[in-house]
């Protein structure tokens, strides 16, 4: 994965290097160059980051999908009044 792409990662999944060296296993130090552009991941790393993407993606399809809004209401500020 590209510089871009592991930042957008982590702005999707609101997490910071730190966090995302504990997810995919590398140092802090690692994850702080790929993400400044100073080196490319691995082929062990891009493969668990590419994994960790499509996990957020699949995650974000979910959510999507079960979105609290309907027909225009937001169903999950409702009161158990106003849904009756």
């Amino acid at each position: 994965m590209t510089q871009k792409q592991i930042n957008e990662l982590r702005a999707a999944l609101g997490i910071t290097q730190k966090q995302l060296a504990e997810i995919v296993g590398c140092s802090l130090a690692s994850a702080e160059h790929w993400c400044r552009g100073y080196r490319s991941p691995s082929d062990e790393f891009n493969s668990r980051l590419k994994r960790l993407w499509r996990k957020a993606q699949a995650l974000e399809k979910a959510q999507k999908k079960f979105d609290p809004v309907i027909d225009g209401k937001d169903i999950a500020r409702e009161t158990p009044e106003d849904v009756l």
